[in-house]
């Protein structure tokens, strides 16, 4: 074997080279330049797909070679750039800043230039002679649009939510799991979830009791494993109380019984 695929890059051992891959029938798809994002977001793309093909590509042949296929997937998108091969870049030195970054969700239905305005805002309220200029300015303050849900992920999340609460509770569902029912910690009822539950600890030889109150989103059965997980494993004994005090008995040399 000669060749080697990892993720969208192919090694060939015997050429000491190597290309751009991609699966069989699997054709490249971009964002369409005409969506609903920030030009920021999309004016980027052609320049990003080259940058991520030079990586890939041993030489500028080889670009040349894989490029038709994703500028045909980018004129589809509506997007008219040619694939050019780009030397490796030298790694620019970054300043650290601190930064407050204002993040306005995009639309393109809204005409108003929201970033804009704000910018006006920052420099009429934050003018030079203002105390806190050194803070709020055009060097310390950045704006970057967000994207929002698209209408389909919103109907979506909205009818799994509705379906999910107003689902009828089945009769026949079954409430515990356990292969000995004799030995289940709820009495029959350890699937139970959205409790409130407690364990008293009980210390040998001072004869000390302590209660532990807890609340559980998950079902109870799952809450109990990960109670056992903390109080065996050491590393996770400040992840919940009750653990945390089972490991000081056990520091201490007592013994102890949770009921």
């Amino acid at each position: 074997m000669h060749t080697v695929d990892y993720l969208d890059i192919e090694f060939d051992l015997k050429k000491n080279s190597y290309k751009p891959f991609k699966k069989p029938n699997n054709e490249p798809l971009s964002v369409h330049k005409e969506s609903n994002h920030p030009p920021s977001v999309l004016r980027p793309i052609p320049k990003g797909i080259a940058r991520r093909l030079s990586d890939v590509s041993a030489s500028q042949d080889i670009l040349q070679e894989a490029a038709p296929v994703y500028e045909e997937a980018l004129k589809k998108s509506g997007f008219d750039e040619k694939l050019e091969y780009q030397p490796e870049r030298q790694q620019r030195r970054n300043r650290r800043r601190k930064i407050i970054w204002y993040n306005p969700p995009f639309s393109g239905n809204v005409a108003t230039n929201i970033g804009k305005e704000f910018l006006k805002l920052l420099k009429t309220h934050f003018h030079e002679r203002h105390e806190f200029r050194k803070i709020f300015n055009r060097h310390t303050v950045k704006l970057s649009y967000s994207c929002t849900k698209n209408m389909a992920t919103i109907i979506s999340g909205h009818n799994k939510s509705m379906t999910r609460t107003s689902r009828p509770q089945n009769e026949n569902e079954r409430t515990c799991n356990c292969r000995n029912k004799d030995s289940c910690p709820l009495g029959n009822e350890c699937l139970a979830a959205n409790i409130i539950y407690d364990a008293t600890v009980s210390s040998n030889p001072d004869e000390e009791t302590r209660k532990y109150v807890g609340l559980c989103s998950t079902s109870f059965k799952d809450r109990l494993a990960v109670h056992k997980q903390h109080m065996n494993n050491r590393i996770h004994r400040t992840k919940c109380e009750l653990a945390n005090y089972t490991w000081n008995l056990k520091d201490a040399g007592k013994r102890f019984n949770i009921i």
